[in-house]
């Protein structure tokens, strides 16, 4: 049984570092809270050629940089392209911050959802989905393309 359960756990550590090794995040934003000691990023991780674009959010101290990792309390993907891209290529999403301790993430009704933490580290996070989004998705591809034109 040893034998055979050692090389498992190597062969399935082994797979999950080398996946994680192939993603990297691209910044998109940030929203600080009222105060200023925490921020909302936006974010786009990439795993490779084979999976699609995803938006993530972290609650974050003001200071702390994203790490290399998936967001803390919110994910997303355009489901195939049923829901629009915005500027990092997955689902625009609009934060709010309404009090010090409590956020909100607009997203669109076709986005993906793989993510929504109700809760993190003593901020309090609720979820709205809007059709507004692909207002905004529009408005960040336009700029996407000016900011690209030489």
């Amino acid at each position: 049984m040893l034998i055979v359960g050692v090389p498992i756990f190597l062969f399935l550590f082994l797979a999950k570092s080398f996946g994680e090794g192939m993603c990297s995040n691209s910044f998109l934003y940030d929203v600080p809270s009222p105060s200023g000691t925490l921020k909302a990023t936006v974010f786009e991780r990439s795993c490779g050629a084979t999976t699609g674009f995803t938006t993530h959010v972290s609650i974050l101290q003001a200071r702390e940089q994203v790490p290399d990792e998936g967001g803390n309390v919110f994910l997303a993907d355009t489901d195939r392209g049923r829901a629009p891209s915005g500027i990092g290529g997955g689902p625009a999403v609009q934060i709010t911050w309404l009090a010090d301790h409590k956020a909100r993430i607009e997203h669109h009704p076709l986005a993906r959802l793989f993510k929504t933490e109700q809760s993190y580290q003593g901020v309090t996070v609720e979820y709205s989905s809007t059709n507004q989004m692909a207002n905004l998705a529009v408005q960040g591809t336009l700029r996407d393309r000016a900011a690209q034109r030489p």
